[in-house]
C-alpha cells in the first residue's frame, strides 16, 4: 500500500495537492475554531469576564508568565468560575484540538513514512530499503 502511495508522491502534481491539503488541515480548522470560540465566548457574562482577564494579561508569546496565566485561566474555566457555558466550550475545544492533531498525524504520517522508505529513484536514501553503500544505518559497521 505504501509503495503505491509513494509512487503517487513521485508525481509533482499529486504531491503539491497533498501538501496543500495538509497545510489547509493545519491552518483552517484552527482559524475557524478561533472565530467560533471568540464569537460564542463573548455572548456570556462569564465569557466576557474571561476575555477581560485575558486582555489584561497581554504579555510576549515566549513569556513564562503568559503560560502560567493561561494555565490559571484554564483551571478557572474547568472549575466553573466563568460559568457552565465557558466550561462546556473549553471541553469542546479540547476535543476538537485532539481531533485536529489526529487528522494531521493521519495525513502527515503516511507522507513522511512513504517518502522515507520509498524515495524517488534518483535520490540516494540513507534509510529504508535499498539504502546506498557506505550508509551506516541499522547497525551496519563502517567499511
Amino acid at each position: 500500500m505504501f509503495k503505491t502511495f509513494a509512487h503517487w508522491l513521485h508525481d509533482g502534481t499529486f504531491l503539491s495537492i497533498y501538501i496543500g491539503v495538509l497545510i489547509a488541515v493545519m491552518v483552517l480548522p484552527m482559524v475557524m475554531l478561533a472565530r467560533w470560540y471568540h464569537g460564542k465566548i463573548n455572548a456570556t457574562t462569564g465569557g466576557r469576564d474571561l476575555m477581560k482577564r485575558q486582555n489584561a494579561v497581554r504579555v510576549g508569546p515566549h513569556s513564562q508568565r503568559g503560560t502560567g496565566d493561561a494555565a490559571g485561566m484554564a483551571r478557572d474555566i474547568s472549575s466553573g468560575r466563568y460559568g457552565e457555558d465557558a466550561k462546556r466550550m473549553q471541553n469542546r475545544v479540547y476535543i476538537i484540538c485532539l481531533g485536529w492533531i489526529l487528522g494531521i498525524v493521519a495525513l502527515a504520517g503516511p507522507l513522511i513514512y512513504a517518502q522515507s522508505q520509498y524515495p524517488k529513484p534518483d535520490i540516494s536514501s540513507q534509510t529504508g530499503p535499498g539504502a546506498g553503500p557506505g550508509c551506516r544505518c541499522r547497525g551496519e559497521a563502517a567499511a
